[in-house]
């Protein structure tokens, strides 16, 4: 009994405060201001690896306790048995816990297909891992802080948004997937040491924390509070012109005499550019435009986009250089959670390695002294 509990607390932990993550976002412009911060708190402070493990080992067993009154208990036992063999992919326990906290009332049609499939469970045994997960709610909704996600998702459900968590958390689990892959092959790709990474990882994370979302102050809640909205969803490319290609080629034009040549090289002269040219292009170069045309929310959206790890593929961008983030690390001398000499030493340290000559760190006035004073 007691291996059974370790593997499912070692299955769920973790992926449902994920999952209780993934109902902030969701619930960000719905009025559930009561039981928002609540579970704001509980995911602000991080899964506790002892007490709240300890809180789910009891509701582990509890569960089991009630199944054991079904006759069929014995195949509850075959499937945990199973998961325990073949191991389960991050993107199932995301899923598993999902489908679990999304489990309002007892209904085996809410699980959905894809679920099973990547379970490798047969259509007769939904209704069992169905049984399986709304037991597992219900203890869970008296289990310390495992009671204000329950509770937020109990008022989400009453709105009638909570419906196809458990697919959003497949999509959540396959998006970590991309960003743990990213951020391991910048931390390969620079030969980083544990601490350079995890500055570099806070770093990214602090990155897509902060550009993600775009603030429209004229759209408010009833609350008053301003509105998020996803910078990827609204974010409309602007028409850029490289100034020195255009010169470039208009030198070019005047040395010709051809009135064909010179109209075919007008068009490129003013033709509009992409960022990602741009990025590919120069190693510096500077974005100058009028107030309020987007320039800001450009950048923003190229440092997300490397954050993300999407910069390779992404729409406009198709960046063609090793794997780099988009330093903007002035931007995080005010974040509380980073500790900014962390993040400077980490640099110090891509310096020295580049340049072969050690930035010095001591005497009167060492570097980051100068700056943090």
């Amino acid at each position: 009994m007691e291996a059974t509990t370790a593997f499912l607390i070692s299955t769920f932990g973790p992926a449902i405060w994920k999952v209780f993550e993934t109902l902030l976002e969701k619930g960000k412009d719905i009025a559930l201001e009561k039981s928002f911060e609540p579970l704001k708190q509980v995911v602000d402070s991080g899964y506790d690896e002892r007490k709240d493990a300890e809180s789910l080992r009891q509701a582990f067993l509890s569960t089991l306790d009630e199944l054991k009154k079904d006759t069929a208990f014995d195949k509850y036992d075959h499937l945990l048995a199973a998961w325990k063999f073949t191991g389960l992919s991050d993107k199932a326990r995301m899923a598993l816990a999902g489908a679990a906290v999304e489990m309002t009332h007892f209904s085996p049609a809410a699980l959905s297909n894809e679920l099973l499939a990547i379970l490798n469970l047969e259509e007769d045994q939904r209704a069992l891992l169905a049984r399986f997960l709304f037991e597992l709610r219900r203890q869970l909704t008296n289990k310390d802080r495992f009671s204000a996600g329950i509770q937020y998702a109990n008022e989400m459900e009453s709105l009638g948004v909570l419906r196809g968590l458990s697919g959003e958390m497949m999509i959540v689990a396959e998006r970590l997937s991309t960003l743990i892959g990213y951020e391991e092959a910048l931390i390969s790709e620079r030969r980083l040491t544990t601490d350079d990474a995890a500055a570099l990882r806070d770093y990214l994370s602090e990155v897509r924390q902060k550009w993600e979302g775009l603030m429209l102050p004229l759209l408010r809640k009833k609350s008053g509070d301003i509105t998020n909205a996803k910078l990827k969803q609204v974010f409309v490319p602007l028409n850029l012109r490289d100034i020195h290609a255009e010169e470039a080629a208009r030198r070019k034009m005047e040395r010709r005499a051809h009135l064909e040549k010179m109209a075919a090289e007008q068009m490129e002269q003013t033709r509009p550019i992409e960022i990602g040219e741009l990025l590919n292009r120069y190693p510096k170069f500077i974005l100058i435009g009028a107030p309020g045309c987007g320039k800001t929310t450009l950048l923003s959206r190229v440092a997300l986009a490397f954050a993300e790890g999407r910069a390779r593929e992404g729409p406009g961008l198709e960046w063609r250089q090793p794997p780099s983030p988009v330093l903007t690390i002035a931007e995080l001398w005010r974040v509380p959670q980073i500790e900014p000499r962390k993040i400077f030493r980490a640099i110090l340290r891509r310096v020295d390695r580049l340049s072969g000559k050690p930035v010095p760190r001591r005497g009167p006035n060492p570097p980051d002294r100068q700056l943090f004073r």
